[in-house]
């Protein structure tokens, strides 16, 4: 099917566009040609990477906010709410450190064992192989 070579570069952004098809607009665009020849199989594959880039993109932005929040709150004494914040986060599960090591260094403070105990063994279904919370798993086990 022709489509718009317009159309397709919203795909650029984020690179979810093939480098076979991109070359392809560049040339038809070079050439003069306002639109390619793509399969609705092509098509379907960028919409689904697009969707996936801009999931991506909005689960990124919702976890720097949340930490920033958790942060502030932290600083202003206003450990609770920072709590809030950060469990937040690890629900969401985005492959970031801040939120997972804040509880762990808060609930270790608090005494709370098993909050500390079950935020890493959340961190260790994100980070299976890291050796901190594999660590900090062991010294929490024995603490409890």
């Amino acid at each position: 099917m022709l489509v718009k070579i317009e159309y397709l570069e919203k795909y650029i952004t984020g690179a979810v566009i093939g480098e076979d098809l991109f070359m392809k607009m560049m040339d038809a665009s070079f050439n003069g040609h306002k639109q390619i020849d793509v399969t609705k199989e092509q098509l379907d594959e960028l919409e689904r990477k697009s969707k996936e880039y801009l999931d991506n993109e909005r689960a990124l932005y919702k976890c720097c906010d949340l930490n920033n929040k958790g942060i502030a709150f932290e600083k202003e004494g206003k450990i609770n709410l920072a709590i809030a914040e950060y469990e937040k986060n690890i629900v969401i599960g985005y492959p970031a450190h801040h939120s997972y090591k804040r509880l762990m260094i808060i609930y270790k403070k608090a005494k709370d064992y098993e909050n500390e105990r079950r935020v890493i063994l959340r961190a260790l279904e994100i980070f299976p192989v890291d050796k901190e919370y594999l660590e900090r798993l062991e010294k929490a086990t024995k603490e409890c």
